[in-house]
């Protein structure tokens, strides 16, 4: 008796974890993105661009996605929202482009240097400041991301630090000045009197 109840209790075990492998990490096709080293997760999945320095005209980084499963993984789209940033733009490196999907990447134990880069610039126009941010999304079958929880889409929100004007004010005399970081000024008020 005590037998068959190791025996049943073993059967049940190989069951369960055979039935539940499939949904492992590191099992089926797995989307990984990177933007520069930063890497992109449900809980993580905003870049912030840093603040234009005077006399710099934009900023890049590259975005890289692979499949560290182990199933081939499609992405067919990559675009950004309509309505986004009108200064954020896609630039496309190497094979890829627009018309290259669907597009397959083999798991990364089949095919280490399987992988889809491009670029996110941010290239505002001298003296305009737009703090809007832009979406990147990426249409996957990862089963993260399948059709019953997010269409099929990992999407990244691209942010853009608010920049005001550099301001300089006289201190002292008119040959003293000094540019402050952010755009504050004291205003004080002077009583003046004025005799007929």
């Amino acid at each position: 008796m005590k037998r068959n109840i190791a025996i049943v209790i073993a059967l049940a075990i190989a069951a369960g974890t055979a039935g539940c492998g499939k949904f492992e990490k590191g099992n089926l096709q797995q989307l990984s993105v990177k933007v520069g080293t930063k890497s992109m997760t449900n809980d993580d999945h905003e870049y912030p661009f840093a603040k234009l320095e005077p006399g710099t005209s934009g900023r890049e980084v590259q975005v890289t996605i692979t499949n560290p499963g182990s199933e081939q993984l499609t992405i067919s789209n990559v675009y950004l929202e309509e309505g986004g940033n009108p200064y954020i733009s896609i630039k496309w490196k190497g094979q890829y482009d627009p018309s290259s999907f669907p597009v397959s990447l083999d798991a990364f134990d089949k095919n280490p240097d399987a992988s889809l880069a491009f670029l996110i610039l941010y290239e505002p126009e001298t003296q305009n400041v737009d703090v809007t941010s832009s979406v990147l999304v990426i249409e996957n079958d990862d089963p993260d991301y399948d059709n019953k929880t997010d269409d099929g889409k990992f999407k990244i929100d691209f942010v853009v630090e608010s920049v005001g004007p550099e301001v300089c004010i006289n201190i002292d005399a008119p040959t003293a000045s000094s540019c402050l970081d952010k755009p504050s000024i004291n205003f004080y008020f002077i009583a003046t009197a004025t005799t007929e």
